[in-house]
């Protein structure tokens, strides 16, 4: 398997596009299976048409994958609010991988999603993930797990989902994504490697814990009123007046809850926790709100991240579009952590609404996080 990437800037998308077709395709000097490619700019969702038939025409024979989005990701660099596409381009492979398009639907047993089958849940857990980009307004990736799930067998682990939901403008339109020769908006993409590639994924969430584990006792849809019995404003105060002056400036800027994937547990050790946002403060009832519904029993912890090391030979980054240059002082941040692991390793992405990615071996829509997802070739050691 052969991988390359680029990731150019222009006030023109389509210069900018032309540039980072060019760059990918000198360094893998052959031509490309398959090109995954991320655009953003005022002018790609009245382009989108145009910007397809330019990638159709620089590489006829290969599968597109990809969308708008506001921001991107490339090797070692991010970009933010600017004119900009990101290309990934792979080739050496035995067989094209197989994409497909989502959609949710109503039905008289309720919703479901149409464009997934047995077939595809088989193929997708040879290779080890489902890579989905998908429109946050159109459809559902909690609705996805659980239509894969339904398509397991007894005792079967779920298919790993990652990617992650398109930020776009205007927010009002459905997101726009490129699947093969067509613009589609709306609904999801998805897409399946042959056997002889495997993915491995990592969820970084960016974040340390503070405090103790705290139990919820008492929860009213997305308000948490207690805590170990106690107002839940109560402990958070608690939690922050026994942390250091550093640290208090810090949860003064952005602090975040990390719920416990299992409350089960005496212990608690990094990658098990799910990563959500506070969203207000009720000063009366002495509450909080949250992002998410959460469960009476549930045990929350103010967040952590972990990193692993492997040699793959391309990746995908998907990182929440509240963390870049709003979350961290530096510019790069995530792009540049992963190149400091895997140097010059191929990457392409974009700043998600929304991150998919396996925690504890179940799949979540991630918040502030950043999902890597490595494709390496078969044999090669996988994230544990």
């Amino acid at each position: 398997m052969q991988a390359s990437s680029s990731i150019q800037q222009h006030d023109s998308i389509m210069i900018a596009l032309g540039n980072a077709i060019h760059e990918a395709r000198s360094a893998i000097q052959v031509d490309p299976q398959w090109i995954l490619v991320f655009v953003s700019g005022p002018e790609c969702e009245d382009r989108a048409e145009a910007i397809l038939e330019n990638l159709r025409k620089s590489c006829p024979e290969a599968r597109i994958f990809g969308g708008i989005a506001d921001g991107l990701i490339g090797t070692a660099k991010e970009s933010e609010n600017r004119t900009c596409a990101s290309v990934l381009m792979i080739a050496g492979l035995s067989a094209p991988p197989k994409i497909f398009h989502m959609e949710c639907a109503e039905t008289p047993d309720g919703w479901s999603v149409f464009g997934i089958d047995d077939e595809v849940h088989r193929l997708a857990t040879a290779c080890g993930g489902l890579l989905t980009i998908a429109c946050p307004q159109t459809f559902s990736a909690e609705m996805l797990y659980d239509s894969l799930e339904s398509i397991a067998t007894e005792g079967e682990a779920p298919v790993t989902v990652f990617g992650g939901n398109l930020s776009h403008s205007p927010w009002s339109n459905p997101a726009t994504m490129f699947f093969d020769d067509q613009v589609v908006r709306g609904g999801a993409i998805g897409l399946i490697m042959p056997r002889e590639v495997v993915w491995s994924t990592l969820v970084s969430q960016g974040c340390r814990p503070i405090g103790d584990p705290m139990v919820i006792t008492e929860m009213h849809d997305n308000t948490i009123v207690s805590l170990g019995g106690k107002p839940a404003l109560e402990r958070l105060r608690d939690t922050f007046q026994d942390l250091a002056t550093h640290e208090r400036a810090m949860a003064m800027r952005l602090l975040l809850l990390g719920r416990a994937i299992s409350e089960f547990s005496n212990s608690f050790s990094h990658g098990e926790f799910l990563i959500r946002n506070i969203t207000g403060i009720d000063q009366e009832a002495r509450s909080i709100h949250v992002a998410g519904r959460f469960q009476v029993g549930q045990t929350e912890l103010l967040a952590q991240a972990f990193k692993s090391g492997l040699m793959p030979r391309a990746s995908m980054l998907f990182s929440c579009n509240g963390r870049g240059q709003r979350m961290f002082s530096s510019s790069h941040h995530d792009a540049a952590t992963l190149e400091e692991y895997f140097h010059r390793l191929p990457c392409a992405g974009f700043l998600a609404a929304g991150e998919f990615g396996p925690v504890d071996r179940m799949n979540f829509v991630h918040g502030f996080t950043a999902v890597v997802a490595f494709l390496s070739e078969r044999g090669n050691r996988e994230l544990d």
